[in-house]
């Protein structure tokens, strides 16, 4: 439900992304940073390069979704289970974003594993 937040681990993952791909999103609202998936896509092609391709940077719903939905295939490919990831719509409407945080928890962890060393995610 939408009352289920964690501010500060949401801020974390977005200073987490910041670093990786290379500028500011900022402290705050972090359903709106990530809704659009660009940064998302971003943040996956640096771990993973070339893993998502053709990144829609339009203003539609259609394109925002699109986005989502690649960086959650490129996210299963790169070895976060499925379980662990979330429904395009839960971070498009801003329903679950506890989902969205733990999916990006296990995509660190997963970075790790796979040997990424650049920045960590510490929460």
């Amino acid at each position: 439900n939408r009352a289920e937040r964690d501010t500060e681990k949401e801020m974390k993952i977005l200073h987490w992304i910041a670093a990786i791909i290379g500028r500011s999103l900022g402290d705050d609202n972090f359903h709106a940073k990530l809704r659009d998936g660009i940064a998302l896509c971003e943040l996956m092609n640096q771990l993973q390069p070339g893993s998502v391709t053709n990144v829609v940077r339009s203003r539609s719903s259609f394109g925002k979704i699109q986005n989502i939905s690649k960086f959650l295939q490129a996210a299963e490919l790169y070895g976060v289970k499925k379980e662990k990831l979330f429904l395009p719509s839960s971070l498009y409407d801003g329903y679950n974003m506890m989902e969205v945080v733990n999916a990006l928890k296990a995509l660190s962890l997963q970075a790790q594993q796979n040997g990424y060393d650049g920045p960590s995610l510490d929460l």
